[in-house]
């Protein structure tokens, strides 16, 4: 019987920061996820961030050096941009 089984999914994150980045197409790439983020947390829940700079967008990069962005969107093969510390979101 499958249905009392809970099936979780680990995945192993490391975070690089803003700074960080390889070269001028994936900082270009991080910046375009983190605005798609930003879009998609005002869109679906009235939320500005409220504090964007350098020490609040990270680049992920997952166990397989792949994954997709805040969004959900991405081709899965590259690391990815995301918004972090929502001390000071605005509503």
């Amino acid at each position: 019987d499958t249905s009392s089984t809970v099936l979780r999914r680990v995945r192993q994150v490391k975070t690089r920061s803003l700074v960080h980045f390889d070269d001028s197409r994936e900082l270009i790439q991080i910046m375009i996820d983190v605005l798609k983020a930003h879009k998609r947390l005002f869109d679906d829940a009235d939320i500005l961030h409220g504090d964007i700079n350098p020490n609040t967008i990270v680049i992920f990069e997952f166990d397989n050096g792949k994954g997709k962005n805040s969004a959900g969107e991405g081709d899965g093969d590259r690391p990815v941009g995301a918004i972090v510390d929502f001390d000071e979101p605005v509503k």
